[in-house]
């Protein structure tokens, strides 16, 4: 995902919308900053992109209280991120917002988009990425990937977001902010008013993107091939003839000698994204007319009439920050890594980071868990990051011509594939690290798709996962099921327990799902409430306590 507007991008008053319409929804933020007390939340999160949204949906969502303060006066007009991988999909899915994400699709044939010269040129094929295998390669897929504008999605997560009860602050700049012992101490301004508040949180989540005031405060260096080019997102009109609007989708790549970038349609406005050359030695800016050109150039259509609407700035470029968390501070999304639209894993990894993060604060709010836990956010989803990174600049290189930087893996293998290796996945010290080609089952890897029968609400294993840790337990495995079952009544943490079989309380329609989670019917495997498999007992005669204990980080 691309970072946050450059400062001082012009038109940058055009680049937000919604703001009228927020503030009809979310009055009674507005009438906080009336009142002399200070607010109180257990999540701070700085930042209102896609990755600030999510955490503050999936915050609430696990029933954890958050503020949200964004500068900006609305959600992104600008389509930005485009393409959401099967994995985020499913994420979308448990929140209750995929079908309201579905409704906003752009309608491609087949998920590709198409790929040309210029809109009036040669097409070139179909906009496949290199590695683009995760539909083709296998079953294992819950959902499928979706294309969506970024300017259409951020509005889907507000709604839900504040539906489960979030706070969420457009047109509010965080001032300043310090961590003390018990939380952090923040001060947010109203941009509109210029009055101030105080927020005491027990966390803060810097989801500030690419440029991040948090992130820079806080002396976290980053590390990766740096910047790679300037690129800028051109929202316009256009005067399209009959003929030539036939044949325009929806969206397609454009890789033509003049525009490299991707165009996309929403009713009567059109979104350009492109890398460009600048017009001064300084690189800021492009000129009215230079847009005008490019517009044209895309189209190619010398002389279409053309009205700009927007401009927004931002480079492409690739990082990884040195550290995720310090104390009660952690990073997440371009805040966190930043990198090429190639394979479009920038929003798809910042949205999986607030999906890993929000569970884990969920259980040490709770007192489930020990804040320990949390030093596991950084030792999962750094690792994926740096992988994902190195990926990306590899296809930015191969689309160039310039060969991969490093051999590619299959984008299944980047989504599904990792395989995390923390305090909070319980495997033996032994076991391979590294990504997997298929589902294995094995503790740190994403508890794979079995499709199942008995219960007119689940037809997945995935549809059981969430809120909660499961225990998904074969026909015979009532002792490991039980001794699970009491643990977690001992420490405080809630389960659900799934026996799944021909026999079970769930049908294993397909007969597979013994040997995909990798045990025998005596056996078991729980599930964390992001999906991902933290510990599995094959014959079930492993004692589970101790291994809940250390997957929670619980001392006591």
């Amino acid at each position: 995902m691309p970072s946050r507007p450059v400062p001082g991008s012009r038109r940058g008053s055009g680049s937000r919308h919604g703001i009228a319409a927020f503030q009809h929804r979310s009055s009674r933020h507005r009438q906080h900053f009336g009142m002399t007390s200070d607010d109180q939340t257990q999540v701070l999160i700085a930042g209102g992109g896609l990755t600030g949204l999510a955490a503050s949906m999936l915050l609430s969502w696990q029933g954890i209280s958050s503020i949200l303060v964004e500068r900006h006066p609305g959600t992104s007009i600008h389509p930005r991120a485009l393409s959401y991988n099967p994995r985020t999909t499913e994420i979308f899915r448990l929140a209750g917002i995929g079908a309201a994400v579905r409704r906003e699709e752009l309608p491609v044939d087949g998920g590709v988009p198409r790929r040309f010269t210029s809109l009036t040129g040669a097409e070139i094929g179909m906009g496949r990425e290199e590695g683009d295998q995760v539909e083709d390669l296998f079953e294992n897929l819950w959902e499928r990937k979706v294309l969506i504008a970024q300017s259409r999605l951020e509005p889907i997560l507000l709604d839900r977001a504040a539906e489960l009860g979030a706070d969420v602050r457009f047109g509010t700049r965080m001032v300043s902010w310090s961590e003390e012992p018990d939380g952090v101490r923040a001060v947010v301004r109203d941009e509109s008013t210029g009055l101030r508040r105080v927020i005491h949180a027990d966390y803060l989540i810097a989801a500030d993107g690419g440029r991040s005031p948090v992130r820079d405060r806080l002396g976290i260096g980053m590390h990766g091939f740096g910047t790679i080019s300037p690129w800028v997102s051109i929202l316009f009109q256009a005067d399209v003839d009959d003929e030539l609007g036939r044949r325009i989708p929806p969206v397609c790549f454009l890789d033509g000698p003049r525009v490299k970038g991707f165009l996309a349609r929403y009713h009567d406005q059109w979104a350009l994204a492109t890398v460009f050359e600048p017009d001064d030695e300084a690189g800021a800016r492009l000129s009215d007319g230079r847009c005008t050109e490019l517009v044209r150039s895309a189209f190619g259509v010398p002389e279409l009439p053309v009205r700009l609407l927007s401009t927004l700035y931002w480079e492409v470029a690739a990082r990884v920050a040195d550290r995720y968390r310090q104390g009660r501070v952690l990073l997440a999304g371009d805040a966190a890594h930043v990198m090429p639209t190639m394979g479009a894993f920038g929003a798809n990894t910042g949205i999986q980071d607030a999906f890993n993060l929000s569970w884990k604060l969920a259980q040490v709010l709770r007192g489930s868990a020990g804040p320990d836990l949390l030093d596991s956010y950084e030792a999962e989803r750094r690792p994926v990051a740096d992988t994902t990174v190195n990926q990306a600049v590899a296809r930015y290189r191969n689309r160039l011509g310039q060969g991969p930087s490093v051999p590619l893996m299959s984008n299944f293998s980047l989504v599904f594939g990792y395989k995390y290796a923390s305090s909070a996945v319980r495997e033996r010290p032994e076991a391979d690290q590294g990504y997997d080609e298929k589902p294995s089952g094995r503790p740190g890897t994403r508890a794979p798709h079995v499709p199942v029968a008995g219960d007119p609400g689940v037809k997945s294993t995935m549809d059981l996962f969430g809120r909660r840790f499961t225990l998904l337990a074969g026909e015979r495995a009532e002792r490991v099921a039980n001794a699970t079952r009491a643990a977690a009544e001992r420490l405080g943490v809630d389960l659900r327990v799934v026996h799944i079989g021909q026999r079970a309380g769930l049908a294993d329609t397909d007969g597979r799902f013994l040997a995909r989670y990798g045990i025998t019917e005596r056996g078991a495997a729980l599930v964390r409430p992001d999906g991902v498999v933290g510990w599995r007992s094959a014959d079930g005669d492993q004692d589970p306590e101790p291994e809940l204990r250390a997957l929670l980080a619980r001392t006591r």
